[in-house]
């Protein structure tokens, strides 16, 4: 028999918004640097990688983690002699999540069913020629959304790396290659920088196979977001940068989020060339929209502090925003727009091995020399950003976020668990024979411990009505709705009785929460799990309304 809980997907309880005051935090914090150190000490490429980190919380600007590493080898590449949070980096496909931003931002989501040839005349051009599905992309089955999702099936990335730019004729036929005719070498588009007209990049883009039929698959596309750049200069009149100016940067205040190269920079951090090739100042070309920006940890932060505070958008289309559009082959990883969203399993308590699911939506970066990873924990209304320079930033910046997660996000479950324990755990009454206690247990969520209305337990009405087994004990769990007012917080609960008959198999499920709210227990068009606990000015809980029973009970 099983005892797990089987909570609603998202924050089991309301975050913690004084994280700076929370033991489990600060335990994390003070644990990080010999992290940190312990792993860089195994790193052979630790003494020729850079990195610097940030923990945020979207409840205030303070940096909960403001951490820089500069490898004793790489001194002479910080322009200011130091690495702080003010350093310029590049954040290769970070970018993506601009463009995204942006585009949601000026145009709503109305804009993603929308075909691309709406915005761009060469693709609609494109598709009046008769040709089967193996041979061409038809463009006006490609959405904008498709294009921000890596559903559009489209390819990779035009022109860069062919392999007819990387070997002779005498290597490509050792390589059992055959020989091309010149109109099949790419034009341009090839190496750094990027160098094509529009006229060259459409002319050769459309001959280009398409990989999967739309919306079949995930295949991550730069080229999309190639795409995308065209249909923000279209949609906004503006030129890449100035949208990007106008539409985030300044109200961000994002000052050293660009698309232009900072040639002058007082404080970046300028790797050189590698084999030749300069990744710190060069220009993508169209592929700028796909990972060309120039960032620093500081601007990174407000950027993701934005998206959890909903600053640009609304929280409506925030939470819109931050879904999954299709899986990938893998249970713990699914894609958005352009979202990376990756699912790990948090410990419950300190006390317990109970585990609960958690969605990490993330986007990651890399440019060679150059690499990055924004992370945003929705559920703890917290972020984490690693930017890296050198000679292994991408394998560093993984590692370093694996450390922060692992260290960070089950600290800040705890940390909920002690707002909670402060803030709402308690019983509260009416003189009148009704109570209520709401506690902390092993289990996800508030946890109603006992429950009467004028005398009589409503848990045992409640077992009655949902004719639970008196071999069993029942379990009412609440959780966060996100529905409030400045003085109420939405809840509603979960009904369990355990032990519970284990799962049985992937169609006989025994976790099915989302399913069964509401059901059998609707009084007067009100439902008996619709719980709001009443707050004064400083979070505190002095009431609970069970809105069915129409009383309010005072702590």
């Amino acid at each position: 028999l099983s005892q797990s809980s089987c909570p609603l997907l998202g924050p089991v309880l309301p975050p913690n918004p004084q994280l700076h005051q929370s033991l489990a935090v600060s335990k994390a914090k003070e644990n990080l640097p010999q992290l940190l150190q312990k792993t860089l000490a195994n790193l052979s490429y630790s003494a020729t990688t850079s990195f610097s980190v940030a923990v945020f919380s979207g409840f205030d600007n303070q940096s909960l983690v403001d951490y820089h590493f500069a490898a004793p080898k790489l001194n002479n590449t910080l322009t200011s002699g130091s690495l702080n949070r003010n350093t310029v980096y590049r954040v290769g496909s970070v970018t993506k999540l601009t463009v995204a931003y942006t585009l949601l931002v000026h145009s709503g989501f109305g804009i993603l069913q929308e075909p691309i040839t709406k915005f761009i005349p060469e693709l609609a051009e494109a598709d009046k020629i008769n040709a089967n599905d193996l041979d061409r992309v038809e463009w006006s089955e490609i959405t904008v959304e498709s294009l921000l999702s890596h559903s559009s099936g489209i390819t990779r990335d035009y022109g860069s790396p062919d392999l007819s730019s990387l070997l002779n004729a005498t290597q490509a036929k050792a390589a059992g290659l055959p020989a091309l005719d010149k109109a099949e070498v790419p034009s341009c588009g090839i190496g750094l920088p990027i160098a094509c007209s529009r006229e060259q990049y459409f002319r050769s883009l459309v001959n280009v196979h398409p990989i999967t039929a739309p919306y079949n698959t995930p295949v991550y596309s730069n080229t999309a977001f190639a795409l995308l750049g065209f249909v923000i200069q279209n949609v906004t009149g503006l030129s890449l940068e100035n949208a990007l100016r106008t539409i985030l940067a300044q109200p961000l205040g994002l000052n050293s989020t660009s698309y232009q190269h900072p040639s002058s920079s007082p404080n970046a951090i300028v790797i050189p060339p590698v084999g030749g090739l300069d990744y710190w100042s060069a220009d993508l070309g169209f592929a700028n929209t796909a990972g060309g920006l120039f960032s620093t940890t500081a601007d990174m932060t407000k950027l993701g502090q934005s998206i959890l505070r909903s600053s640009l958008l609304s929280p409506r289309d925030t939470r819109k925003w931050m879904k999954p559009h299709t899986h990938t082959s893998t249970v713990w990883a699914s894609v958005g727009a352009p979202w990376e969203i990756l699912r790990m399993e948090v410990p419950l308590s300190n006390t317990t091995n109970q585990t609960r699911v958690l969605d990490l939506y993330t986007k990651s970066g890399d440019l060679s020399t150059y690499s990055s990873m924004l992370i945003l924990d929705v559920d703890h209304n917290v972020g984490f950003s690693v930017m890296a320079a050198g000679s292994s930033p991408s394998t560093m910046v993984r590692i370093i976020s694996d450390i922060i997660a692992e260290a960070f996000i089950p600290a800040f479950e705890e940390a909920a668990r002690e707002n909670a324990a402060k803030e709402y755990v308690g019983t509260y009454a009416t003189g009148s024979g009704s109570n209520i206690t709401l506690a902390l247990d092993d289990r996800p969520g508030l946890g109603i411990k006992s429950w009467f209305s004028n005398g009589t337990s409503v848990l045992a009405s409640i077992s009655a009505l949902k004719r639970i087994d008196s071999k069993q004990t029942l379990s009412l769990r609440l959780y966060p709705t996100k529905l409030s007012t400045a003085t109420e917080i939405g809840f509603r609960a979960t009904i369990e009785s355990f032990p519970k008959a284990p799962k049985r198999g992937i169609i006989n499920s025994n976790c099915q929460s989302w399913l069964m709210l509401e059901v059998g227990l609707l009084y007067g068009g009100v439902v008996l799990d619709d719980i709001v606990i009443q707050v004064d000015v400083s979070g505190r809980g002095v009431g609970v309304q069970p809105r069915a029973f129409r009383e309010t009970l005072r702590r």
